[in-house]
């Protein structure tokens, strides 16, 4: 599941009173069976929309994360804190969430158990920290390092987006230019040269066969590309093998695989470095950093790591004939594990292959932005020289007259 539905109910209670609210949930019989548990009995359920996960990852956890520890720091109790955290908030998917984790503390739970109940919006990192707070009696310095977590890897994906974006963007905008000079002003220039009964170029005719062929053929090429997409995702869904190999495959381009190598490395050390500075086992950290990561690479290697870890092995030592981690990784960390300032390396590699992804997002969209407008600007060129090469002929012809 990637995400919950919002709905609007309106009940009634033993005591015979009305009432009515909003509830998030999987489906409707969960709401019902919440509401006669609440001793009210349903009368309408209807459905608002529903919440992706990208409606719970815009920034909005790690305001909320740094609100609560304020809350917290300040001497409040966890509930009234949730509470006014929930009337407070402008939207209301978070409005719902938050009252639920405040009824849920209200019935006895712990926050990190509350939160864990929702796992599309709270990480495993994210309850683990919370559960070592609660244990250790520091919740609000938990909160804090979660968002200042949430803030840096918000920074990055952000920035690694913008750099993926802006190419993505010129070449679906020059595909839309082709196409149109394609199906609309070549079959113009068809027209008006059948009607000059002179043969044409080479290049032209070869054009004119590629415009009639785009024409005729244009709404099945779309749909066949469409078919292709969908199908691909529909083998990945069914086959995540085939989703990983693609993905494994992303590390070996030129630029975009460094990109995705060092968000990753970055990503596997901050949550190192969170969780080392929290207290947390290295075992349970790198149990965290594989329920985190996303790219079944970084995550198998991380898999490997705590295998290692397991066996006795130090870390450093769990580091060999990995692949995919650079040797100063290695270097680094045995320096660490043997000075004891592990959680310090675990830092200084996260913020180096931080200040890498943010280079190398740079150095993409400036690298792109010029490339894509030459050849677009080319290939339009080269369109237009093309069509006009029977003028210049006939210009030629007429100017020996």
């Amino acid at each position: 599941m990637n995400g919950y539905w919002l709905y609007r109910w309106r009940g009634i209670t033993d005591e015979g009173e009305m009432r009515e609210g909003h509830l998030l949930a999987a489906g409707k019989m969960s709401v019902r069976q919440d509401l006669i548990n609440q001793d009210v009995q349903p009368l309408t359920v209807r459905t608002i929309g529903y919440l992706s996960s990208g409606y719970w990852h815009d920034g909005r956890l790690m305001d909320l994360t740094s609100q609560l520890a304020s809350l917290l720091e300040a001497g409040l109790p966890i509930r009234e804190s949730l509470r006014l955290l929930a009337d407070d908030h402008p939207r209301l998917g978070w409005r719902c969430l938050l009252r639920l984790l405040s009824a849920k503390i209200e019935q006895g739970h712990t926050l990190s158990l509350a939160c864990g109940d929702f796992p599309v919006v709270f990480s495993p990192l994210y309850c683990g920290l919370l559960a070592l707070g609660e244990l250790t009696g520091r919740l609000d310095r938990c909160c804090r390092l979660l968002a200042e977590h949430e803030l840096r890897l918000g920074q990055l994906k952000k920035k690694v987006r913008g750099a993926l974006r802006y190419p993505a963007f010129i070449c679906l905008t020059a595909a839309a230019v082709l196409t149109l000079m394609l199906t609309l002003i070549l079959p113009e220039f068809a027209r008006l040269y059948a009607g000059m009964n002179a043969p044409l170029p080479a290049p032209t005719r070869g054009l004119m066969a590629l415009a009639a062929a785009a024409g005729d053929h244009c709404l099945t090429a779309l749909l066949g590309a469409l078919s292709l997409y969908g199908g691909y995702r529909r083998v990945c869904y069914y086959h995540p093998r085939w989703r990983q190999r693609t993905q494994a495959a992303l590390l070996y381009l030129p630029w975009l695989g460094r990109l995705v190598r060092h968000h990753n490395l970055h990503q596997l050390f901050q949550t190192l470095a969170i969780t080392h500075q929290a207290g947390i086992t290295l075992d349970n950290g790198l149990e965290m950093a594989v329920r985190t990561l996303h790219h079944p690479s970084f995550r198998h290697a991380a898999q490997l790591l705590q295998q290692h870890i397991r066996q006795g092995f130090a870390l450093y030592q769990a580091f060999e004939g990995q692949r995919l981690f650079p040797p100063h990784c290695r270097h680094l960390i045995k320096t660490g594990e043997h000075t004891g300032t592990l959680d310090e390396v675990f830092q200084q590699l996260a913020r180096l292959h931080e200040q890498q992804t943010y280079r190398l997002a740079d150095g993409l969209a400036q690298l792109a932005e010029p490339l894509l407008l030459l050849i677009m600007g080319g290939l339009v060129c080269a369109m237009v020289i093309v069509l006009y090469l029977p003028l210049l002929q006939l210009g030629e012809v007429f100017g020996d007259f």
